[in-house]
């Protein structure tokens, strides 16, 4: 399904982040679209 803005996206089972703004099944996940649980810490 579709990932919507803050929603938490998973990789291999762990919260890596949240999507910062809407993303379409298909499209790729990377750096310009989700912020790194990293970066809040």
């Amino acid at each position: 399904s579709n990932i919507s803005e803050g929603d938490k996206i998973y990789k291999y089972g762990q919260v890596i982040g949240r999507a910062v703004k809407d993303i379409k099944i298909g499209e790729h996940v990377h750096l310009h679209n989700l912020i790194s649980i990293r970066e809040n810490i």
